[in-house]
């Protein structure tokens, strides 16, 4: 946890990760906002430089996601992804990815799926956008397992985990352990660019849960169309915060 949270500008961040806001006209572009500071420190705040500089120093910088997949059956609900994630500047290493995934199928209100483990950050290789982009998957249990074949293809047929397993085990909806993902786009060298056209192809959900179950198969959205027809159509990543220890 951030014990310390200062709201920066995009073109702050900029000069922020070249030359730490240090110095130049740029330096005073991070502003502290009290109502974000530590409460137990009363002292004014640190010179916006010297914030800057030690929070890149730490790595913490966090940013929000959201991803939107069409859902032509269950309209007007889509599936859509609501969440956050670290940065750390110095080693474009991405960390935390999670938030919820909201179940089209159920509501009003949608049911969520808490998402909260990122177990898997791959080369965006098949998109050729020569941006350097990686795809980030976080899950809902700790385990890449969600469809019955293991893992969690996008394309998968989305029989739940455990379906052919002898006994098999018991459904999601029938009060078995179901899991669910969320496959993002991420690109470290342009965090807040808009996502490559390309690049939309290789989002991807699963969802195992009891609200997404249809029998014995788990929602999905993917290029080419999921189990109930959902695809992705959107994502969007904005700077929210820096923040030090």
């Amino acid at each position: 946890m951030f014990s310390k949270i200062q709201k920066v500008s995009a073109f702050c961040l900029t000069a922020l990760l070249l030359s730490a806001c240090g110095g130049g006209d740029n330096g005073a572009a991070l502003q502290t906002n009290p109502s974000l500071s530590d409460t137990t420190d009363s002292s004014l705040p640190a010179p916006p430089a010297l914030v800057a500089a030690e929070a890149v120093a730490q790595g913490t910088v966090r940013y929000a996601i959201e991803t939107t997949f069409f859902e032509p059956d269950t309209q007007p609900n889509n599936t859509i992804f609501t969440g956050t994630f670290d940065f750390n500047p110095q080693t474009k290493a991405i960390s935390n990815l999670r938030g919820v995934l909201t179940e089209s199928m159920t509501g009003p209100p949608m049911l969520n799926v808490p998402i909260s483990y990122q177990l898997s950050t791959v080369p965006d290789n098949d998109g050729n956008d020569g941006k350097g982009g990686v795809l980030v998957t976080s899950f809902a249990l700790n385990t890449t397992n969600v469809f019955a074949e293991g893992g969690f293809a996008g394309n998968s047929q989305g029989l739940y985990y455990g379906f052919n397993q002898t006994p098999r085990t018991l459904n999601p909806a029938a009060g078995g352990m179901g899991n669910a993902f969320i496959t993002v786009y991420i690109n470290p060298n342009d965090l807040t660019a808009p996502i490559p056209p390309s690049a939309i192809n290789r989002l991807a959900y699963g969802d195992c849960f009891a609200g997404g179950m249809m029998g014995d198969t788990c929602m999905t959205g993917y290029s080419g169309h999921g189990t109930m027809g959902g695809y992705p159509i959107a994502q969007k990543i904005t700077l929210i915060a820096v923040g030090f220890r």
